[in-house]
């Protein structure tokens, strides 16, 4: 489980919106900033409180870590002779 919050009101937003839809998500004609506030209380308080989700932030840390995420840009940059050298 991911800690999300999604306000949909325009164009795309319900269709993303619905996608993070679950118990306890507050429909937009029924959000007010209290709501809002309590439902933000609740996800973060979960996000630093959860053995799990500790778990899982140090291990997509560790990937993260071991990741070059410039070396795929650079490549593809040098690839397309748009090279600065």
């Amino acid at each position: 489980m991911l800690a999300s919050l999604a306000a949909s009101s325009v164009n795309d937003q319900p269709f993303w919106a619905a996608g993070l839809t679950a118990p306890g998500a507050i429909p937009w004609r029924r959000l007010t900033p209290a709501r809002l506030a309590a439902a933000l209380i609740t996800a973060v308080t979960t996000a630093v409180t959860d053995p799990a989700h500790r778990r899982r932030a140090r291990a997509l840390a560790v990937r993260v870590a071991a990741e070059d995420g410039a070396a795929p840009v650079v490549e593809a940059v040098n690839r397309r002779g748009c090279s600065s050298r």
